[in-house]
């Protein structure tokens, strides 16, 4: 996991390198912690670690796994797809320590993809109040909606107009 550094020269740092693979980074907004996804385990898990220090602590969140983590706008909550596609959610104590609650179940196991992808399925609204979240179809044996793209369309008109 890498950031970005902007000011003059911008540059690019390492935030955390292992031997595996970690995934998802991101900073809460009070820039005190990282979330992140670990694949250290049987299965992918949700982490937290102090930020910058990441290599002080790691907070395991997620229970039987999870990924693709964010944190509310305003830090006191943070959400993460758990391994069944609920979207899980735990409540943070702001303070000098880390602190947070169990995980609790947010939205059914209904989003698209599983844990372990660079694709966001989920994002929380600035407000926290709503998710928009990537849905698969209810009906699985359905033909998948299709994208027709159509090149070059206005010389399309144009000869139809010179036709005519």
């Amino acid at each position: 996991i890498i950031m970005l550094l902007m000011g003059p020269p911008p540059r690019v740092d390492p935030i955390l390198h292992t031997p595996t693979l970690e995934l998802t980074g991101v900073v809460s907004r009070v820039g005190r912690w990282v979330a992140l996804e670990s694949h250290d385990f049987d299965m992918p898990q949700v982490l937290v670690c102090p930020f910058p220090n990441v290599h002080d602590a790691r907070f395991q969140i997620s229970i039987h796994g999870g990924g693709q983590p964010r944190w509310s706008r305003d830090g006191r909550e943070l959400f993460f797809l758990a391994a069944d596609g609920t979207i899980m959610g735990v409540d943070v104590v702001q303070g000098p320590t880390w602190q947070a609650s169990t995980p609790r179940p947010i939205l059914p196991r209904n989003v698209l993809g599983n844990v372990s992808t660079s694709l966001r399925t989920f994002d929380v609204t600035p407000d926290g109040q709503r998710f928009l979240v990537l849905k698969g179809s209810p009906d699985r044996g359905a033909v998948p909606p299709q994208i027709i793209v159509v090149q070059n369309w206005l010389d399309g008109i144009n000869r139809a107009d010179r036709a005519h």
